[in-house]
């Protein structure tokens, strides 16, 4: 995923900061000073009160004073404002000296815990439900770090110099950037002032540290699947789209989930506007009215609108088949091309279908293309070749060197029978398009003995004789 692998792209970064000087980076002014709060009220943004007394994110806190709860109870409540705004800020400061004033331990502790975080974790544990209930960490509103915003708004800037379609964007990009940044600064994997040194407002996109990461996200890394396609425009969603479907997502999803950063409406913005979605789950999501529609648009199933276009599973279907046949690893007889052409056609559909492959790669293929072809290669190896370290590959390797006793006429058959009987939505309900039970069947699944795939082949009672067949 694009926040994994710009994760990766900024932690060789800020290694490499470590040890090499960046001449094109300025570095921070030597005389900036801690911003603080005249009224001797407790900042909570890193800053300090007019005493000099520690704000909610300063840190440790060597000297907590004569009663350090007072100072260690201030300190979590200007982080329970951050981490959780809806919360009662009175009832938590009762909490809090209640607690602590029962709990010896509970100050030393407080006072040694960094982050607001994970203070006010601790603080769940400790106090009691009344914290850990009401106060959750959203990883939608993390704590915000200046340098975030400019290290997204310099990305931004630069992106838009390569990508001259995302300017129309720029100002959710450069949310989604600066949340990503606050993210991970808030759990420890980025040093937002360490970051400061090396990305400012002047540094050029020609710096190395820049270059990187714009290209990262461009082309996607040793992952693949960056920006390239919308920036060409070929992929990305529109944006009325894009916020009906964010607007569902940031309800659906828990903060305690493991995809909550999506609901940050920026970020999940960006993932739904400029990364391909060739099975169309971004627009499934946005014509949906309730949760339960989240994971079906996003599975695939059902069918959330991608349909491909009339003829061209068949012409892949018909191209792929012939490749398999002509393999090095395969040698089936001739009479199995029509069974395996009919299996490959269906298995395009499904794949369609489930947004694993886009309708142009399937559209790339002609009669005539070679079997080296990008969208042929791929699928052919991986029916003809059985690895080792791949318990799903080699699926036609039983019919390729002759281990298998199901003849293509019995897969045929068996599956013209078998294919109404399976319900929608059950577990094996891709086995409900004929040709995709077919290539199933041909591939001597051990799921289901030779002797049922014959007696269903057999069954002209209907469902009831074919369900028989099984027992």
């Amino acid at each position: 995923m694009r926040c994994i692998s710009l994760s990766l792209t900024l932690a060789a970064v800020l290694a490499a900061g470590c040890t090499e000087d960046n001449d094109s980076v300025q570095q921070p002014g030597a005389d900036a000073a801690p911003s603080g709060q005249l009224d001797g009220s407790v900042s909570p943004d890193g800053g300090s009160d007019a005493d000099g007394a520690p704000s909610a994110d300063a840190g440790p806190m060597a000297d907590a004073g004569p009663d350090p709860c007072v100072a260690v109870c201030a300190r979590f409540v200007g982080c329970a404002a951050e981490v959780c705004p809806d919360a009662d800020a009175d009832a938590f400061a009762a909490a809090c000296a209640t607690g602590c004033a029962a709990n010896p331990s509970f100050a030393p502790v407080a006072a040694g815990t960094e982050t607001c975080g994970d203070l006010v974790a601790f603080a769940g544990q400790t106090i009691g439900d009344a914290v850990s209930e009401a106060c959750v960490a959203d990883p939608g509103r993390p704590t915000h770090y200046d340098e975030c915003t400019v290290f997204a708004e310099r990305i931004v800037a630069c992106l838009g110099e390569a990508c001259p379609r995302s300017r129309a964007i720029d100002d959710r990009l450069v949310g989604a950037y600066t949340h990503f940044c606050d993210e991970a600064a808030g759990n420890g994997t980025l040093d937002p002032v360490q970051l400061g040194t090396l990305i400012n407002a002047n540094t050029p996109c020609e710096a190395e540290v820049l270059a990187n990461i714009v290209d990262e996200q461009l082309n996607g890394g040793e992952d693949g699947g960056g920006m390239a396609a919308y920036c060409a425009d070929e992929a990305g969603n529109p944006p009325p789209t894009c916020d009906a479907a964010c607007e569902l997502v940031a309800e659906c999803i828990p903060p305690e989930a493991e995809n909550a950063y999506l609901r940050n409406a920026d970020r999940c913005f960006q993932l739904c506007a400029v990364f391909p979605d060739p099975g169309g789950a971004w627009a499934c999501t946005a014509d949906a009215d309730a949760c339960d529609a989240l994971g079906p648009c996003f599975a695939g199933d059902p069918n959330p609108g991608v349909e491909p276009p009339p003829g061209a599973c068949e012409t892949y279907g018909a191209r792929a088949a012939a490749c398999v046949l002509e393999a090095p690893t395969c040698d089936a007889p001739a009479e199995s091309l029509g069974a395996v052409e009919a299996g490959l056609v269906g298995l395009c559909r499904a794949l369609v279908r489930a947004g694993e492959v886009s309708v142009a790669a399937v559209t790339s293929v002609g009669p005539e293309s070679p079997c080296d072809h990008e969208a042929i290669a791929p699928i052919v190896g991986f029916l003809t070749t059985d690895t080792p370290e791949n318990d799903d590959d080699g699926g036609l390797v039983p019919l390729c060197t002759g281990a298998t006793e199901r003849s293509p006429a019995v897969c045929t058959a068996a599956c013209e029978n078998l294919a109404p009987c399976i319900p929608e939505g059950s577990d094996g309900a891709e086995l409900r398009e004929p040709g995709f039970c077919t290539l199933f069947c041909l591939g001597d699944a051990p799921e289901v003995p030779d002797a049922a795939w014959s007696c269903f082949g057999e069954s002209e009672m209907g469902c009831q004789q074919v369900l028989a067949c099984l027992q």
